[in-house]
């Protein structure tokens, strides 16, 4: 945003107003940043310095974090989490909690998973597909239709601590712990 503002102000085309709308921002904002550009340079447009605490990490020790994150999970877990980069990076003495505020920032959720199909357009498909769907808007009369489907990959979980039953003017609580026990295949059968 501050280069974008110095950038857009250097052809003196276009006005601070102009400059505010264009990059969706005030135009005290504008003016700010043209301001310490005009006196410090490029150094002007850096964070001057803040009170608090000095940073404790600094960029090396973020980047460190990211490239975990954005690397395939260690064998016997589905994605990384806080609790195990930090344990990744146990030499560094970084906590889970500086982790989830690293990878914030950094608009990272290594947890999400989206898939794809990859399959290929191809008419065949198109026939079969066309097929199934007309045995199952049309069944047969003296047959019968299933639909089976298979769910890998389930995880077989089992609480670790025992639920705590409803109560008047209370909901269940159910601790969110767990204990993983492998994973199971379920095929399932719909008539």
């Amino acid at each position: 945003l501050r280069a974008g503002i110095i950038l857009l102000l250097a052809d003196d085309r276009l006005s601070v107003a102009q400059t505010a709308e264009h990059l969706a921002t005030s135009e005290n904002t504008v003016r700010k940043w043209r301001d310490r550009f005009a006196e410090r340079g490029i150094r002007g447009l850096l964070d001057l310095l803040r009170p608090g605490r000095p940073e404790q990490y600094g960029p090396e020790m973020r980047l460190r974090v990211l490239a975990c994150a954005t690397s395939a999970p260690p064998p016997g877990a589905s994605a990384w989490t806080h609790p195990l980069i930090a344990a990744h990076l146990a030499g560094t003495g970084i906590s889970p909690d500086t982790v989830g505020r690293i990878l914030t920032e950094a608009d990272l959720h290594p947890h999400k998973v989206r898939g794809w199909l990859n399959r290929l357009d191809n008419e065949q498909f198109w026939t079969l597909a066309a097929a199934v769907c007309d045995l199952y808007l049309r069944p047969p009369t003296d047959g019968v239709v299933l639909s089976i489907d298979e769910k890998t990959g389930i995880r077989a979980k089992s609480r670790r601590y025992p639920e705590h039953a409803v109560g008047p003017g209370q909901a269940a609580r159910r601790e969110f712990e767990y204990v993983r026990h492998g994973t199971v295949s379920i095929l399932a059968a719909m008539n």
